[in-house]
Formats: C-alpha cells, sequence, structure tokens
C-alpha cells in the first residue's frame, strides 16, 4: 500500500483512538465528581460532547473502511484518486471538526467542574 494512504489510516486510526479514550476517562471521571447522587444527572455539554465522539467515531470508521476498500485496487499511480474519492475526505473533515469540537467541550466541562 502506498505511504500517503498508509500515514492517512494511521491518522484515523489515532483519532478514533483518542476519542473513544476520551469517552472512557470522562465517563470514569465523571463519576469520580459526581459522588453518590440517585439519579446522576449528566450536564447537557457532557452529553454534546460524547454525542460528538460519536460522531467522530463514525466518521473515521466510515472513512477508514472506505480508505481501505478503494486502495485495494488500485496501483501506487492511483494514490490521488483514492484519496479525493469523496467517500474518504468528507467523512475524514467531519471526523476532525467533531473531534475539535467534542474536545473543547470536554475541556470545558472540565474546567467547570473544577473551578467551581
Amino acid at each position: 500500500m502506498p505511504v500517503e494512504i498508509n500515514l492517512a489510516a494511521d491518522l484515523i486510526g489515532h483519532v478514533l483512538t483518542l476519542s473513544s479514550g476520551m469517552v472512557a476517562l470522562s465517563v470514569i471521571f465523571f463519576k469520580n465528581f459526581q459522588g453518590d447522587e440517585s439519579p446522576m444527572h449528566v450536564p447537557k455539554v457532557l452529553k454534546y460532547s460524547w454525542a460528538l465522539h460519536g460522531v467522530t467515531v463514525f466518521s473515521a470508521l466510515f472513512s477508514l473502511t472506505a480508505l481501505t476498500r478503494l486502495s485495494g485496487s488500485i496501483g501506487d499511480q492511483d494514490v490521488a484518486i483514492v484519496l479525493n474519492h469523496p467517500a474518504v475526505p468528507w467523512p475524514a473533515v467531519l471526523m476532525v471538526f467533531s473531534f475539535f469540537s467534542a474536545v473543547v467541550m470536554t475541556i470545558w466541562y472540565g474546567w467547570k467542574i473544577v473551578s467551581s
């Protein structure tokens, strides 16, 4: 597989791992900061953050699947065709924007918890 496609697949895999890890860590720390309240009240900003992480994971998997499927049938000279196919960059752009939005929301919620 060409180097450019490997780099794109690695980047998508890293964002997928980071997004999944942030959801797991935010759930663990939310339970610690929430205490023993029953029922648990999850703030809207954290719910939106988790939803955006879900969008990140879905779009990363979609883009990675398309990248893998398209790269299986090309030669080294057709790398631009694969990377510019609409099934690869559009989900990747959605992945990046949703990831950064989710990170900002998670940090904002963490700042709000620590400063109160």
